[in-house]
């Protein structure tokens, strides 16, 4: 027994860029055309058995969301149609459906009714839907004064207090705090228990690789697999390491407009990562072998240079500062191991000599990262850079098969007994 199928499912948008030409194409009866046709989903065809958890997932613009309003009975398909047995729920907006004039109770009542409960079983709901959401000292306030977690706290409560056959949630979720959404997530966790088939969007795949028994793909309107989560979030993340090394190559071809300064003793030519084939790349996983090189060109002689990187994720965090002096005084108290030889020759003046670092296995997880080089004056109490770039690299991670969260994978390891 299937909850939902879809067949053949089409949407098209019509874009006018300006409001008069909708005027002038229904005065010539359609006959000459004013806009541009959008096909925001083409030719979906899938089916939902019962009972099923099952994810969307795909990048911005795919059709995620028109797909789940079109599931959710919120316009119409341009052609072909869905089939839905039971109940159906739907949060996909945070204030869809809310009077914003109205309290927060009167829009329990309003929302209740037109999800087809009678007043009996809203009255009866009412105090339930009221603390789950937390909402009970404003309650009695318009809900214009909301913040955007507070109509999710709302919008969630209502959307799964009908007791729905088929629950559909767009990515609302990510407004919500931890804990809030650690409770919405208990509860979806709940339904699924009870035999209520969820549909599930969400950019986090490793919440949908968790909760999901199966993954729908969609990229520019039309289906591109149906499957297991992890083989189908596998196959989505092939095709986004694609296009976003194809970025990022284009991104740090070279770093000539970043920030830079020194006093110009060695010059930094240039700065490249490398996967564990040894090839240049700009996308890693967590857990790969990652090797920096970079080649720079003695201007003038001097005794102590100091070479070393930052590394910081895209929201500014400082992950990662090396430097092969102090780096190597820091292993060998970490690690028990003598002091390992920090010092080398340098080239002649006019030379292109190379340094290279080497991670392993790189421990970042997931996020967006630069990185930045640097060659001080090793010297001096307050190392002053002969050569420092602000930018010299962007670059991606993925975590691919790894769990984790934070910054980094802790090389620890767990023993129970």
């Amino acid at each position: 027994m299937f909850a939902i199928k879809a067949k053949n499912l089409s949407k098209k948008y019509e874009i006018y860029q300006k409001p008069s030409h909708r005027l002038k194409e229904m005065a010539t009866l359609g006959r000459r055309k004013y806009h541009k046709e959008l096909w925001a989903l083409r030719g979906i065809d899938f089916e939902i058995p019962a009972g099923k958890t099952i994810g969307i997932i795909g990048p911005n613009r795919a059709g995620k969301s028109t797909l789940l309003r079109l599931l959710a009975g919120i316009g119409r398909p341009t052609s072909g149609g869905v089939e839905i047995h039971g109940r159906v729920s739907a949060l996909l907006e945070l204030n869809a459906g809310f009077h914003w004039e109205f309290s927060g109770r009167e829009n329990i009542l309003m929302s209740c009714s037109l999800l087809g409960m009678s007043t009996q079983e809203i009255n009866r709901r009412y105090e339930s839907i009221v603390e789950f959401s937390e909402l009970k000292d404003f309650i009695e306030l318009p809900v214009w004064t909301y913040s955007s977690g507070m109509y999710l706290r709302l919008g969630f409560a209502i959307a799964t207090s009908v007791d729905p056959d088929i629950l559909l949630i767009d990515e609302v979720l990510a407004v919500g705090d931890e804990y809030f959404r650690w409770k919405c997530f208990n509860r979806i966790n709940d339904f699924k228990k009870e035999g209520k088939t969820i549909i599930f969007v969400s950019h986090d795949t490793l919440i949908v690789r968790n909760l999901c028994d199966e993954v729908i793909y969609i990229d520019e309107g039309k289906m591109v697999s149906q499957g297991e989560a992890a083989e189908v979030i596998n196959k989505y993340f092939k095709q986004i390491y694609f296009q976003e090394r194809e970025q990022l190559a284009r991104e740090n071809v070279q770093f000539t407009d970043t920030p830079r300064w020194g006093s110009g003793e060695i010059e930094i030519q240039e700065v490249k990562m490398f996967n564990r084939e040894g090839e240049e790349d700009y996308v890693f996983k967590t857990g790969e072998r990652v090797e920096i090189r970079a080649k720079y060109l003695v201007k003038k002689k001097v005794n102590k240079p100091a070479f070393g990187f930052n590394i910081f994720r895209s929201d500014g965090v400082h992950c990662i500062c090396e430097n092969h002096v102090w780096s190597n005084r820091s292993k060998s108290l970490l690690w028990g191991k003598e002091n390992l030889e920090n010092q080398f020759k340098l080239p002649e003046v006019g030379e292109i000599g190379e340094v290279n670092f080497c991670f392993e296995k790189l421990l970042l997880l997931e996020g967006n990262y630069s990185l930045s080089f640097s060659v001080h004056d090793g010297e001096k109490p307050i190392p002053l850079p002969f050569d420092e770039i602000m930018v010299a690299r962007k670059f991606k991670v993925e975590q691919g098969e790894i769990e984790h969260r934070g910054i980094f994978v802790s090389p620890g390891r767990w023993e129970l007994e």
